[in-house]
């Protein structure tokens, strides 16, 4: 596990979230983690969310059958 407090990484993106200016997915892509990890953060450094790591999960899972869909390789095409 990341020593979050430590790691300067996640400084601007968390701080940019917090004022609302880029979304969660944003922050962590910014800096290169997982959301779980970058709510993780959040959470360790005093944020509040209403929205909670097991809803995220939840949601991901109904998701989950959507994405495997966009992420089929396309047929190859043969003559």
């Amino acid at each position: 596990m990341v020593n979050f407090l430590k790691n300067k990484q996640f400084e601007k993106p968390a701080m940019k979230f917090r004022l609302k200016k880029i979304t969660l997915a944003q922050a962590a892509r910014e800096s290169n983690v997982t959301m779980i990890e970058m709510m993780e953060y959040l959470i360790n450094t005093g944020y509040r969310s209403s929205y909670s790591i097991v809803d995220f999960k939840k949601s991901r899972k109904n998701l989950k059958p959507f994405l495997k869909e966009s992420h089929k390789k396309p047929k190859k095409y043969t003559r």
